[in-house]
């Protein structure tokens, strides 16, 4: 074939998800070393059609007509001999390959006398519109009949994820001793992820699951920092939680917006959403009931003990007058949190405008905007500052405001969501990066939108939001 060809990523994104849906894991990793691809250069376990595509961005990174091996390797996989006792399913490979590379303006042609494909392609221009509509037309239709179906082992995935994610944190704090219950709970978790993710059969909505290390636990220092040996050393950051986190968030990020596409299918009545509210409400008022009595009977507890502690030292009993310790704990996360532990080692995960899941430090916590001190005090609703934390969950963590007098007002409710942060989590410095004209304010902590999207419409932009929150809340 021609060595002067260009391959583009979205073709071969695309190319290698029809090759993960036409072979299993293992088939793929003894296709990609009998090609001559190193074990350790392979990435699997891995949602299949990702452990395809950094096949190809390892030819890319590493010869000098990457091209050229690129369609070499697609060639082995359309091969019919790889497919054998079937080899038609060779050919519908072929066909529904061909039909992405043509965006390319390649061709895949049947040599009958040898049996097998090649690919060739002329100069000519990729139509970056009908690959852009063809992408969109399949996600939609992916979301559809996929995604709306399968809600429930979304929601499973994300449970399993998270593990996943707790599992590592926990590592990371003390590499040097790795735990026998941790590394069992890696390797399953690790092998679990994958195989759900394939379960899914999604081909079009991206899953980019991350397994930061190749073994085990026990093997995970030395696979990222090398040994003391002379020629031993890595290139990159030492094993941390801060090296491997962004990956690890980035694919939770990728299956909790999943979730919200699932979502979007299941429309609530008025009714359902009524009583949802109402089910709200009531489950708010029974846990500051329950911890009002807990607090009570701890006092009563105290002073029961006090009391009968002072008869026995003293002749005469003294009354002793119950007043209940003030909680200067009032608005705080109940976790230590340790020294040296930065904003960006700080996840929360709206669970709906008025509820939170805070995970950092090994600990994982489900609290309210009350509970973190964002409460209004006129009417005990959330103020200002927390839907503007919403706001920075559902723009990926950055925000700006097109309206001049909306930014100075946004600017004075940022300064008060920085101090209520760095109040509720002990943590001294500011949670936002320094403010610039093109970024806006971009916080530090690790943020995700609640699963139900109804709350605020898709179409308004971020400025218009802003502008709405001000004219509401303000």
């Amino acid at each position: 074939m021609e060595t002067d060809i260009k391959l583009s990523q979205k073709v071969l994104e695309l190319v290698a998800r029809e090759i993960g849906e036409a072979f299993t894991g293992t088939e793929i990793v003894s296709i990609l070393k009998d090609f001559g691809i190193l074990e350790k250069d392979i990435q699997y376990p891995n949602t299949k059609w990702v452990t395809v595509l950094e096949a190809f961005n390892h030819l890319e990174e590493h010869f000098d007509d990457p091209d050229y091996e690129i369609a070499c390797l697609v060639q082995k996989f359309i091969n019919p001999l790889q497919h054998e006792p079937n080899p038609e399913n060779a050919h519908l490979l072929a066909k529904n390959v061909q039909r992405f590379l043509a965006y390319d303006k390649f061709t895949i042609d049947f040599d009958e006398i040898e049996g097998t494909y090649d690919i060739t392609a002329p100069s000519q221009q990729t139509d970056w519109n009908d690959v852009g509509r063809f992408e969109e037309q399949q996600k939609d239709k992916e979301t559809e009949d996929i995604l709306s179906s399968n809600k429930e082992e979304l929601l499973s995935l994300r449970d399993l994820h998270q593990a996943y994610m707790d599992v590592i944190e926990l590592f990371c704090q003390s590499i040097h001793q790795p735990e026998n219950d941790l590394n069992k709970a890696y390797s399953l978790l690790s092998e679990k992820i994958p195989q759900a993710i394939d379960d899914l059969k999604i081909r079009y909505h991206k899953i980019d699951f991350f397994r930061p290390f190749a073994g085990d636990l026990y093997s995970a220092e030395l696979e990222w920092n090398g040994s003391d040996e002379l020629m031993d050393f890595r290139i990159g950051p030492k094993l941390s939680w801060d090296a491997v986190r962004p990956k690890l968030y980035k694919a939770h990020s990728d299956i909790v917006k999943l979730i919200s596409l699932a979502e979007k299918q299941e429309e609530l009545t008025t009714e359902e959403k009524d009583l949802d509210i109402v089910s709200s409400v009531i489950a708010k008022h029974r846990n500051k009931i329950a911890s009002e009595k807990d607090i009570q009977n701890k006092a009563e507890n105290v002073f029961k003990h006090l009391h009968s502690f002072e008869n026995s030292i003293q002749e005469k009993p003294i009354e002793l007058k119950q007043v209940p310790e003030k909680n200067h704990k009032k608005h705080s996360f109940p976790f230590t949190i340790p020294s040296g532990t930065t904003w960006e080692n700080i996840y929360i995960q709206f669970k709906n405008r008025e509820a939170v899941t805070i995970t950092t430090s090994g600990h994982s916590h489900d609290t309210s905007f009350a509970d973190m001190g964002f409460a209004d005090g006129r009417d005990g609703k959330p103020n200002v500052q927390w839907y503007l934390l919403l706001l920075f969950a559902k723009h990926g963590g950055t925000l700006t405001a097109g309206n001049p007098d909306a930014r100075a007002k946004y600017k004075k409710q940022k300064q008060n969501l920085a101090k209520a942060l760095k109040k509720y989590f002990g943590i001294d410095y500011d949670p936002f990066k320094p403010y610039g004209k093109s970024d806006g304010y971009q916080i530090k902590i690790n943020l995700a939108p609640p699963t139900r999207v109804e709350e605020v419409e898709e179409e308004e932009s971020v400025s218009e939001e802003i502008d709405e929150m001000f004219r509401n809340l303000s």
